[in-house]
């Protein structure tokens, strides 16, 4: 999410994050996303971290700084022509693969997952009898 807010110095409290998966350390670039929230193009701002944070080394600093970053390979993407006819047509419009190069179809996210295992119980089959039944559980 991107905030333009009047901030003079963004102080990192942590600099790892949960990706769905595992905790991973953030990369550079997305460190450089986070910091670039300080000053913005009105005034240049400043970053650095709180005592539960290791210091950033140097040469992290000055990549940040520099906006030195390593070029994005893969863009990950999911459908969001979703088919709510039946739960089997939601589970396969999910599934759709990206028809442009250089995207990746993303990891099952929360949302799939809940998807897979609910559609395992008959009673919720069963109750999802209609376009807007199974619309209704894939918002819920």
């Amino acid at each position: 999410m991107g905030l333009n807010l009047d901030v003079d110095h963004v102080a990192f409290a942590q600099d790892r994050k949960f990706d769905g998966y595992q905790f991973r350390n953030l990369n550079p670039a997305e460190l450089g996303q986070i910091a670039g929230r300080a000053g913005r193009h009105l005034k240049d701002g400043t970053f650095g971290v709180t005592g539960q944070v290791d210091p950033f080394d140097d040469e992290l600093v000055r990549r940040i700084e520099g906006h030195e970053f390593d070029m994005v390979k893969v863009l990950q993407w999911r459908s969001k022509d979703l088919d709510f006819a039946s739960i089997a047509a939601l589970r396969a419009s999910l599934e759709d693969a990206p028809r442009v190069q250089g995207l990746t179809r993303a990891l099952p996210a929360v949302d799939q997952q809940a998807l897979e295992y609910l559609s395992r119980d008959l009673e919720i089959v069963d109750l999802a009898s209609n376009p807007a039944r199974v619309e209704k559980l894939w918002e819920a």
